[in-house]
């Protein structure tokens, strides 16, 4: 008979989120020239994920995001699929992106298996992009 509660087993149980890209493909107007939060190495996050499950922790997602975009830090959201693959393989493994230049990396996105992309639209015209972005 299983004693643990339902709320044992959910404190047990996160969705890791991975901050691993560096590079940004966009910066929007309003945004002032600070400093963002550094991006973690694929080691680092793959350090990060085995303590977490040392600790006990079940992880039935991971999420690559930025601070910058996952496709605009190709080779280290590559490395860092790669590295899942041996680490997280019961993970489900997906990524929050703007989407730019998606179309060069989707077959090795599918190869590496992502079960989600979670692409993020803040506009669909010309003429509101130039009001949203500097670049």
């Amino acid at each position: 008979m299983n004693t643990m509660s339902k709320n044992q087993v959910h404190r047990d149980s996160i969705n890791l989120i991975l901050p691993i890209a560096g590079n940004a493909n966009h910066r929007l107007q309003s945004t002032a020239d600070e400093k963002t939060s550094p991006a973690m190495l694929p080691s680092e996050a793959m350090a990060w994920l085995a303590a977490l499950r040392h600790g006990g922790k079940d992880i039935p997602t991971i999420e690559l995001c930025g601070p910058g975009d996952p496709l605009a830090s190709w080779p280290a959201t590559r490395a860092s699929l790669e590295l899942l693959q041996t680490e997280a393989k019961e993970s489900k493994i997906s990524l929050t992106t703007l989407g730019l230049h998606g179309e060069l990396h989707a077959a090795e996105l599918a190869d590496l298996s992502i079960k989600r992309i979670t692409v993020l639209v803040n506009t669909v015209n010309q003429e509101t992009a130039t009001r949203l972005y500097q670049w």
